[in-house]
């Protein structure tokens, strides 16, 4: 199932029914940001924190891509952090490479079914600006289609999330378009 969104809250909805139908989930913030924030409003800051607490995802199972240290708090680092989550930084994602790293982390999984979030604002601006906040550093366009080229090879995918695009500041539809590219290459099975 492909998942178009608005903001990032809607992962809370996409990955806790997934969560609700599968007897294990191995689930995928593809992000510059953590979205573990302690808010007590719900919002696109406060989804993945929301599924650790109820329990819709284990920690040793969700996996934060594409991380950049800067866009988010010391505290919610720590807290991912001693939870044990995956968290794989822009510069580690880079040094082993973004779909390598993934895909390992796919391959090591016994889990029934996968969740990918994808938010776009974790590709750098340059290739994305659509997006509610653009940063000049983040994934390639190439970078994240390696993503999407995993979800698509592995037939445990059940949802493919895309969120966080903002017409208003798209530049020639071209963060419309890398989304549409990510769409269709998970599709292609």
């Amino acid at each position: 199932m492909v998942v178009l969104g608005g903001g990032n809250d809607i992962s809370y909805p996409d990955c806790s029914a997934l969560a609700a139908e599968v007897p294990s989930l191995l689930a995928f913030n593809i992000d510059r940001h953590l979205d573990v924030r302690a808010d007590p409003v719900r919002n696109s800051g406060t989804p993945y924190r929301q599924l650790l607490e109820e329990g819709c995802i284990q920690p040793g199972a969700f996996h934060e891509v594409g991380i950049n240290s800067f866009a988010n708090s010391l505290a919610y680092r720590r807290y991912v952090e001693a939870l044990g989550v995956g968290v794989h930084y822009l510069a580690e994602l880079r040094e082993r490479g973004v779909g390598a790293t993934v895909q390992g982390i796919v391959d090591a999984s016994a889990a029934a079914g996968i969740f990918f979030g994808f938010d776009m604002d974790v590709v750098a601006a340059a290739e994305a600006p659509g997006v509610s906040d653009p940063s000049p550093m983040g994934l390639t366009a190439k970078e994240v289609c390696e993503i999407a080229d995993v979800a698509a090879r592995d037939p445990r995918t059940r949802v493919v999330e895309i969120s966080e695009l903002n017409p208003v500041y798209d530049r020639d539809g071209i963060t419309a378009k890398l989304a549409a590219n990510l769409i269709m290459r998970a599709l292609a099975r």
